[in-house]
C-alpha cells in the first residue's frame, strides 16, 4: 500500500494540469504520464514550466496504479479531475484553477467565477463533486488531494461527506488551497472538531503563498520554502504554483513561518472582509463576477482591472502598467495605508463609518504584524 506523503501530492497536483487526451477506463497511469511531453501546450507560460517541473520527478511509485476515471467539465462548471486505482486503493486528484485558454479555447474564466461563489456560500464545481462522491461505491481506502482550487474540492469533501465515507478516508491532502467560508464553519462544526477527520488532513502551504490566506483554516498547516523570493507582483503569483515549493533529495523543506504579506493578506480577508454583512459582500462579488464574466483574454482583463483600480485605487498611483508588474511588495504596503483614505472619500457616505473601520483595523494588523516580524 503506497504510505502517501507531501511529496506525493505535489507530483499529483502537478499532474492534474494537463489533460488525459485519449483516455480510456483501465489505462495505465503510466501512459498519461509519458503523454505530457507530446501534449500541445496553451499560450500561458506555466503550462511549459509546469512540464519542466515534472521533469524533475520519479513516478516509479504509481507503476501499479490506472486510471479509471477523467472528468473534464472545462467550458462548463470547469470541474477537472482524474481517479487513479491499485488493488488497495483510489486517488482522487483535483485541478485547480485556470485562466481563459486563449489559444484552444479549451476552458475560459469558470473557475474564477466558481471561486468568488465560496464568498457567498456553495458553489457548482463543489455540488457537482459532491454528488459525485455520494454515488461512488467502492470498498478501497480513499486518498484525496488538490491544489489551490483542487485542494478546496478534496477539503470540502471531507467535510461534507457521510460517516461511512470518511471512514474509508486516509488522506485528505491539499497544497496552497484556499480554506473554508464561515457559513460551512457553523454549519459542520461537530466534523471540524473531529480528531479523527483532522488527523486525515495535510495542509501543505508555500511559505510566500497569499491563496492560502482566504478562508478559514481547520488546522494549522505545514509550510513549506519557496524557491522564488516574495519581492514583486510576478513572484506573488509564482509563489502559488506546485513548482514554487523547494525540495532537495525528495524531501520538501520546512519553514517555521508565512512571510508577512501572506499574514496580512489573512488578516484583511479574513478578519475584515469577511465579517462584512452579505449586502456589502455581493456587492463586492457582483462587481468581480463582471470582470470574469465575459470572455477577455488575460491580457485584456488585466488592462480592465487596472482601469478600475486606477480609477478607485490610489494604491497604484504614479506607476504605468509595466511597472505594476514588478512593483516589490514593500513598496504596496507602505502605500496600502497611505491610499486608504483616498479610497475612502469615493465610497459613499452611508458606508463611510465602515470604511472608517477598516482603515483603522487594517493599519493597526500592518503595525502588529510588521512590530512582530521585526523583533524576530
Amino acid at each position: 500500500m503506497l504510505d502517501f506523503n507531501s511529496m506525493d501530492g505535489l507530483r499529483l497536483c502537478s499532474l492534474s494540469y494537463f489533460d488525459i487526451v485519449d483516455y480510456q477506463k483501465g489505462m495505465p497511469f503510466s501512459s498519461f504520464i509519458q503523454s505530457i511531453d507530446t501534449q500541445k501546450l496553451r499560450s500561458d507560460p506555466f503550462y511549459e514550466d509546469m512540464r519542466n517541473f515534472l521533469h524533475t520527478m520519479d513516478f516509479s511509485r504509481y507503476d501499479d496504479f490506472i486510471i479509471t476515471e477523467y472528468v473534464n467539465y472545462n467550458n462548463k462548471s470547469g470541474l477537472v479531475f482524474f481517479v487513479i486505482e491499485n488493488s488497495e486503493q483510489m486517488i482522487v486528484v483535483f485541478r485547480g484553477s485556470e485562466y481563459l485558454d486563449e489559444l484552444h479555447h479549451e476552458c475560459g474564466w469558470e473557475d474564477w467565477r466558481d471561486n468568488l461563489e465560496i464568498f457567498l456560500g456553495v458553489t457548482r464545481q463543489q455540488l457537482e463533486v459532491s454528488q459525485w462522491f455520494n454515488q461512488l461505491e467502492t470498498d478501497k481506502k480513499i486518498i484525496l488531494c488538490g491544489h489551490s482550487k483542487g485542494g478546496n474540492l478534496a477539503l470540502y469533501l471531507g467535510v461534507t461527506c457521510t460517516d461511512d465515507k470518511l471512514d474509508q478516508i486516509t488522506n485528505i491532502l491539499t497544497m496552497n488551497a484556499p480554506g473554508i467560508n464561515d457559513d460551512m464553519m457553523i454549519q459542520y462544526q461537530e466534523r471540524l472538531a473531529d480528531e479523527r477527520f483532522l488527523n486525515k488532513c495535510m495542509l501543505i502551504e508555500n511559505e510566500h503563498d497569499c491563496v492560502s490566506s482566504f478562508f478559514n483554516h481547520i488546522k494549522a498547516p505545514i509550510i513549506y520554502a519557496s524557491v522564488f523570493s516574495n519581492n514583486s507582483i510576478n513572484d506573488v503569483i509564482a509563489n502559488h504554483q506546485p513548482y514554487a515549493f523547494k525540495f532537495e533529495k525528495g524531501e520538501l523543506i520546512l519553514k517555521d513561518k508565512k512571510s508577512v504579506l501572506p499574514i496580512i493578506l489573512d488578516q484583511m480577508i479574513n478578519k475584515v472582509l469577511a465579517k462584512q454583512n452579505r449586502e456589502f459582500k455581493v456587492k463586492l462579488i457582483d462587481q468581480l463576477m463582471e470582470y470574469v464574466s465575459g470572455n477577455l483574454q488575460k491580457e485584456e482583463l488585466y488592462h480592465v482591472v487596472l482601469y478600475h483600480l486606477g480609477k478607485r485605487r490610489a494604491l497604484f498611483d504614479g506607476y504605468g502598467e509595466d511597472e505594476i508588474k514588478t512593483i516589490e511588495v514593500d513598496t504596496l504596503l507602505n502605500g496600502l495605508t497611505d491610499s486608504i483614505k483616498k479610497q475612502l472619500e469615493e465610497v459613499p457616505s452611508m458606508l463611510g463609518k465602515m470604511f472608517d473601520e477598516l482603515n483603522i483595523t487594517i493599519k493597526n494588523k500592518i503595525s502588529e504584524i510588521r512590530g512582530e516580524t521585526d523583533e524576530k
